[in-house]
């Protein structure tokens, strides 16, 4: 397998998608480019949730240019249509767990009843999102909707960083373990000789 193939297989398996459900609630993991808010306003607009949420002020893979991932978001989601009415934000989270922990609480503050969540991350990121809110609110459904957002080879280390974590952070306790499976690892295999 080639460095490219690898890199596609990785990508692949860190881009965990469901079949969007209606839900209470679309919320948005903070991130660095605006494919979460392009998703999350196709799904509002399709129907899928009557509220979009987020909480993320930024961290390791925010905004770059000193401006809270909240206010990016929200901007973002008022050019691309969605009314303020329907939006729920606040500065409470830097990172994924955080983001997490705080959400369920800040949207029941909100008057939102978070039975089904729908959670849209960029596809990289996707797969760690999922399994950190499932593991910190079991008894909630959460709906994996990663933004529409084009591979990108330039990404290879973030790939790897990614399936670190995973394990990282399920022997942590906070997230629920994901199964790499062979082909996925053979190909971790590739990228990293390639580094």
């Amino acid at each position: 397998m080639d460095r490219d193939e690898a890199c596609r297989i990785v990508f692949d398996y860190l881009c965990l998608r469901h079949q969007p459900e209606k839900a209470n609630v679309i919320f948005i993991l903070g991130g660095s480019t605006f494919s979460p808010t392009e998703k999350a306003a196709t799904l509002y607009k399709a129907g899928f949730a009557p509220a979009i949420a987020f909480t993320d002020v930024g961290g390791t893979f925010g905004p770059t240019n000193k401006v809270q991932t909240i206010d990016w978001y929200r901007e973002n989601l008022l050019e691309l249509g969605i009314p303020r009415t329907t939006m729920v934000w606040a500065p409470l989270s830097h990172n994924t767990l955080e983001e997490a922990r705080v959400a369920i609480p800040f949207l029941r503050e909100m008057a939102i009843d978070p039975r089904k969540v729908l959670l849209v991350a960029r596809p990289i990121h996707q797969r760690r999102a999922w399994a950190t809110f499932q593991k910190q609110w079991p008894r909630i459904k959460f709906v994996s909707c990663p933004a529409d957002e084009p591979f990108d080879l330039t990404e290879t280390s973030r790939l790897l960083a990614e399936l670190d974590r995973l394990e990282k952070y399920a022997s942590a306790g906070d997230l629920l373990p994901q199964i790499i499976p062979p082909e996925v690892q053979a190909a971790r295999e590739v990228l990293a000789r390639a580094q």
